[in-house]
């Protein structure tokens, strides 16, 4: 009987729940548990008790020898709780617990905060169904997102970090002659997941090739990272034979850019970097400058 209080698919996060396709299907409510699973209880109440001490010191211009009425006073108007420290803002374990908070909170913003004339390339608008079957997201043959959400994961991800005015690049990599059932393909999964971390990011890209959104991350940091990438890549398909691998770039870069139209900028570079012998990863970089005024331009 209890197995029908089992989840039917488990996502990373709340950021990593596809939101327009649950619309799609019919879902129009969902149901969050906070404390302690959304945000940490401890670390966020410590905080806010932070907060109120602070503008009660300051709006009731309260003294140094006033601390203990002070304190007094916060507890009637905050009910204690385990959340709220014995000892003063002062102590080492308030400030163990603030400076663990202030490293938690960094920790999730990073984890999650062109100007060219259109060429005919592989995206066009689509809708994509969502299943709830997670072997249906999944390829069974490189453990990856399949190629087909691409596009609207990629737009849901684009949402989040514009709200939050946080870069992203999408990284693009061909693997010239790759067949996801290879042998080789257990190695590039292991090298992905070791520098991209969540498998939720990365996707199979066209017949021979991987996708990856990055959020939060600028295209000069995705560039850094990936020639690190195409080291360890190498490295993994030389005994199949498959040494010419290709990457593409292109960023969001204070944009507000379309799924398909930050793909086709990447794939575009990554064409570039195909036909480059001396550069094998290209980034498509914008003058933002120039971007805005070809909006107003043509406003």
């Amino acid at each position: 009987m209890m197995e029908m209080f089992y989840p039917d698919f488990t996502r990373e996060s709340a950021y990593a729940i596809e939101y327009e396709a649950l619309y799609e299907k019919g879902c129009r409510g969902i149901i969050f548990d906070i404390d302690n699973t959304i945000y940490n209880y401890d670390f966020c109440h410590t905080m806010a008790y932070q907060a109120l001490a602070e503008y009660c010191r300051h709006s009731f211009s309260l003294e140094k020898d006033e601390s203990e009425q002070e304190e007094e006073m916060l507890k009637e108007a905050v009910p204690e709780t385990k959340a709220i420290p014995e000892k003063n803002e002062g102590s080492k374990e308030y400030s163990e617990i603030e400076n663990t908070f202030e490293k938690e909170c960094e920790n999730q913003k990073n984890s999650y905060k062109n100007l060219y004339e259109s060429t005919i390339l592989p995206y066009e608008e689509n809708n994509i169904t969502f299943s709830q079957n997670e072997s249906d997201l999944y390829s069974e043959n490189s453990g990856f997102v399949k190629n087909e959400f691409l596009q609207s994961c990629l737009k849901n991800e684009l949402e989040k970090c514009g709200s939050c005015e946080l870069d992203l690049t999408l990284i693009l990599i061909k693997i010239n002659g790759l067949i996801y059932t290879d042998d080789a393909v257990s190695n590039i999964k292991t090298t992905l997941l070791n520098f991209f971390q969540f498998k939720e990011q990365i996707f199979e890209y066209l017949n021979e090739g991987f996708a990856v959104i990055c959020p939060n991350v600028s295209i000069e940091n995705a560039e850094n990272i990936c020639e690190k990438l195409l080291y360890n890549l190498k490295n993994d398909v030389k005994e199949s034979g498959l040494n010419e691998i290709s990457i593409g770039l292109s960023s969001r870069a204070d944009r507000v850019i379309s799924s398909e139209r930050l793909i086709n900028e990447a794939h575009e570079a990554l064409l570039k970097a195909e036909e480059d012998s001396d550069s094998k990863i290209i980034g498509f970089h914008i003058d933002i400058q120039k971007y805005r005024e070809f909006l107003r331009e043509n406003a």
